[in-house]
């Protein structure tokens, strides 16, 4: 039985950002050295990674997209592939928070699950099962 280790949000802003180069060059050795799906990202840390980066970093969300889907198929990380991708699929097609477009694709996993929300945006996007409380 393999090894496995969780990372934290911190080593993923390392390796993304290249800040500071000495620890994102550790991580990338660390990348390199491990093996296949070994590096556990829980959902919790892929989606704080966002805020950081678009918060701390200001990037803009497309490049955020960008960055965070290559990461979904790189073969060293142990993730809900398929959840995550359609998380950023939602995120970076509309104007809604990366919670919102988690808890969208989540609600696409089971055509049982519905959303119950006030916010307007969400119920008008046809991929998110959102329906108004009330």
């Amino acid at each position: 039985m393999k090894n496995k280790f969780i990372l934290d949000t911190n080593v993923l802003i390392r390796f993304l950002t290249n800040d500071p180069k000495g620890q994102a060059l550790q991580v990338e050795n660390l990348f390199k050295k491990v093996e296949d799906k070994s590096l556990i990202i829980p959902d919790v840390v892929f989606i704080e990674t966002v805020f950081v980066l678009l918060s701390v970093y200001e990037l803009p969300k497309e490049e955020i997209v960008e960055k965070l889907s290559t990461l979904v198929t790189f073969p060293k990380f142990d993730l809900g592939k398929t959840l995550l991708q359609k998380t950023l699929d939602l995120y970076g097609k509309y104007s809604i928070s990366i919670v919102d477009a988690y808890i969208g694709a989540v609600s696409n996993t089971k055509p049982t699950q519905k959303i119950y929300t006030f916010d307007k945006r969400m119920q008008k996007i046809k991929e998110i099962k959102a329906i108004e409380l009330g």
